[in-house]
Formats: C-alpha cells, structure tokens, sequence
C-alpha cells in the first residue's frame, strides 16, 4: 500500500507529498510475541519481554512495572542501551534494581 498526499494550497504556496508503505509491528502481551507487517505483508515474528510487571514503592512514590494496552509510536532506537533503574528512582543495588545492556532497544515514550 503506498499513500501519496494531497496537494494542499494556502494563498501562494502548496505542498505535494508522498509517504512509503506501512510498516506496522504488533507486541501481544499474552503470547509475548511481535509480528512485523510492511505493507500488510506479515514480514518476521519475534518474541518480546513487555516488561517484568509488578509495582514497587519507593518513598512516597508507587513505581509501575506494567506495559500498558494501547497505539505506540516508536520514537527512539539505539544499539546498544545500557538500562538503569536508577534513571526513574530504583536503586540498581535494590530488589528491583537493575543496570544492563540491552541490544536493539525501542523507546515508546519517554516516561
């Protein structure tokens, strides 16, 4: 599927765009696998943590290790990612505390 824009005009200017195919990925939680679709062509399947899961209390705070259900953006990759709980108020030293390299890793927000 490709989808090209439509030629907006605003007094003296205009714009024409084109866009690539879709590329969209699937994550399911309750298979813990990712399918990847380019063009609505199932292109690979791969499996996924979603997270370790659980809350914990750090002071007054209630920190959520749950992936929330919903439409993400990817707005960040990088290889690789050393992971810190410390960046988000976990101690790497404690129960829950973690600091770790991670290959491919995705951003899908910034919280």
């Amino acid at each position: 599927m490709h989808v090209q824009g439509q030629q907006v005009d605003a007094g003296d200017s205009h714009s024409t765009f084109n866009i690539g195919d879709a590329l969209v990925t699937v994550a399911d939680d309750n298979t813990k696998q990712v399918t990847v679709f380019d063009g609505g062509k199932l292109v690979r399947t791969m499996p996924t943590s979603m997270g370790m899961g659980g809350t914990e209390t750090i002071g007054n705070t209630v920190i959520s290790f749950w992936t929330p259900p919903g439409i993400y953006t990817v707005m960040d990759k990088a290889n690789p990612v050393i992971m810190d709980s410390s960046t988000y108020g976990v101690a790497v030293d404690s129960a829950e505390g973690y600091r770790t390299p991670v290959q491919y890793a995705t951003r899908m927000s910034y919280s």
